[in-house]
């Protein structure tokens, strides 16, 4: 009996994961509606300062550390199994009396290079050699243009899919503004992606003679082997 019933759930669940992914549409309806949720949240922070009389000597930040899937990928069901632009892209929202109004940029940046930035606009001075790098001249200026970072690193161990990795990452991924390279340590797979002709990470074209692909793999790899300290 104990059995049948282990049979059912283990049924039930695959059945509930598919619908899941069927219903990409519903998804990212449901995705919209959280999301306008935070932005009621974020226009109460607004008011609230504006209210106090803070606003000109406020730098209001919002940024996420990761996206969400909708059911793009098989295998993820939010985010945090593998390491694709829906769920690495995140953007930053920079709001203050003397930064530039109306400024956009699809720039690559990394979110250590916030805490420099962060610094910078407010003047302060710390005695430490940061990693990352500020770009609070580009908030600044309204006719300054923000450059791509070299590359940018993330990596993931999901707590379900495929090959999940609570206690360390599995998966890695390195990013220049034009590709995308990943690796899946527990199946030894790669994966390289032309972002700006395949922004949907359809194609695979790693292995196809690209010669960048050593290069991000060299240094993918050097990432992947790093002492922390």
């Amino acid at each position: 009996m104990s059995q049948q019933i282990i049979r059912t759930n283990i049924t039930l669940i695959f059945i509930l994961k598919n619908i899941h992914y069927k219903n990409k549409e519903k998804n990212l309806e449901n995705y919209d509606l959280v999301f306008s949720d935070a932005v009621k949240y974020a226009k109460k922070i607004y008011s609230t300062i504006k209210s106090l009389g803070k606003l000109n000597e406020t730098i209001i930040i919002f940024f996420a550390d990761h996206g969400t899937g909708v059911g793009e990928r098989f295998g993820e069901r939010n985010y945090g199994v593998f390491t694709y632009e829906e769920t690495i892209r995140t953007f930053y929202l920079f709001l203050g009396d003397l930064i530039s109004k109306n400024k956009k940029s699809d720039s690559l940046l990394r979110t250590i290079d916030i805490l420099p930035t962060i610094l910078e606009l407010c003047k302060i001075k710390i005695p430490l050699d940061l990693i990352g790098k500020s770009f609070s001249s580009y908030l600044l200026t309204s006719n300054e243009k923000l450059s791509d970072s070299s590359f940018t690193f993330s990596e993931t161990g999901g707590l379900q899919g495929p090959f999940p990795s609570p206690m360390e990452p599995n998966v890695f991924c390195i990013k220049s503004s034009t590709h995308k390279l990943i690796y899946f340590m527990s199946s030894n797979k790669w994966e390289l992606f032309d972002l700006k002709n395949d922004p949907n990470e359809i194609i695979n074209i790693y292995d196809t003679g690209l010669e960048l692909q050593e290069k991000l793999k060299e240094h993918l790899l050097s990432w992947i082997n790093r002492e922390i300290s």
